[in-house]
């Protein structure tokens, strides 16, 4: 006969991060007078912050053997990640066949997020950084809050959120009649402003777990880039299934019944949606520190986003859309 059965839960999970600290490291001659009984420097007091050893921080122009610093910074309000999981499930069983419908969902809070604290300001006649009233490339490492620190310093953070919802439907039918199949289909949507693999992926070296997702273009604005995450899928539908061929079961041939009989077929198809991915163009916001990674590209004057939607041959969609967008000068 015919059942029905709902089901659902919600779960916490707690996501330690390790925290990194400011760290000074001295080589050769650097730390010359080191030994076993005092391996480390003298430091400089306590009393004023940031904390420095020697001349190591200088002020403009940077002569001699003075170089811009970079530190490994965490926030002293740091807080532990957590991620929330929350599903409803809903099935109806008829005989063999079986189909539910579900939501499940997920959110994320206080990830990890790597946000530049030194990014240079802009300056006026009416508002000058540090006696500087004009902007240019050469006087970013000068309009920074913390002089003489390098204009890209990505603090630890926790400021990080994400959001997972979902709508998921399957369709299956047990072993019967020597068929069976699990029909799933998928329609969801995640969005973050703390990714952790698109960095990963283009270089490497960061986008890593331990520092969270670094953050693109203005620094001073987390939420400019909130979007799709960039392993969201909206729709996926996947199939896969069994058939037992029957078996040559009149055949008088011994030889003919032992090979005809226990062939099977199994199959599998998925159809889902491409993953979203950004254009970043290292030859923009130069103007608030060394040109990066860390900066999008802008759409070409005239373009808009549909214009990069293009069809026809692999060729000629991606020179559509180069043709969207326009490579920054500052």
């Amino acid at each position: 006969m015919p059942t029905a059965s709902a089901s659902g839960g919600m779960a916490c999970h707690l996501l330690l991060i390790r925290r990194l600290r400011f760290q000074l490291f001295l080589l050769a001659a650097l730390n010359a007078a080191a030994s076993l009984q005092h391996p480390f420097p003298d430091l400089p007091p306590t009393a004023s912050f940031p904390n420095f050893v020697g001349n190591m921080l200088p002020g403009p122009p940077f002569l001699g053997n003075a170089f811009l610093r970079s530190a490994s910074i965490t926030d002293p309000d740091f807080k532990e990640s957590t991620v929330q999981h929350f599903d409803l499930d809903l099935q109806y069983q008829h005989k063999s066949y079986v189909f539910s419908l579900a939501y499940a969902g997920a959110k994320g809070t206080h990830l990890a997020l790597g946000q530049d604290n030194n990014q240079p300001l802009l300056a006026s006649p009416s508002n000058p950084v540090n006696e500087l009233t004009t902007n240019s490339v050469a006087n970013a490492p000068e309009r920074v809050p913390f002089v003489g620190l390098s204009p890209l310093i990505f603090r630890l953070e926790s400021s990080g959120n994400a959001i997972y919802n979902s709508l998921q439907a399957t369709f299956k039918k047990d072993m019967s009649h020597g068929l069976q199949f699990l029909a799933a289909y998928t329609f969801s949507k995640s969005i973050d402003d703390a990714g952790d693999s698109l960095g990963a992926a283009i270089g490497g070296s960061f986008g890593r777990p331990i520092f969270g997702e670094l953050v693109y273009n203005d620094q001073n604005n987390v939420a400019a880039q909130r979007s799709v995450s960039d392993f969201d899928r909206e729709h996926r539908f996947v199939i896969n299934g069994t058939w037992n061929v029957p078996g040559p079961e009149h055949a008088t041939s011994a030889a003919v019944q032992k090979l005809g009989n226990g062939w099977s077929i199994s199959y599998i198809v998925t159809l889902q949606s491409g993953l979203p991915f950004s254009i970043l163009d290292g030859a923009a916001g130069t103007l608030f520190g060394p040109a990066t990674t860390y900066t999008t590209a802008d759409l070409a004057p005239g373009a808009t986003l549909k214009d990069a939607r293009r069809g026809g041959s692999v060729s000629g969609r991606v020179n559509e859309f180069l043709a969207s967008f326009s490579v920054g000068t500052l």
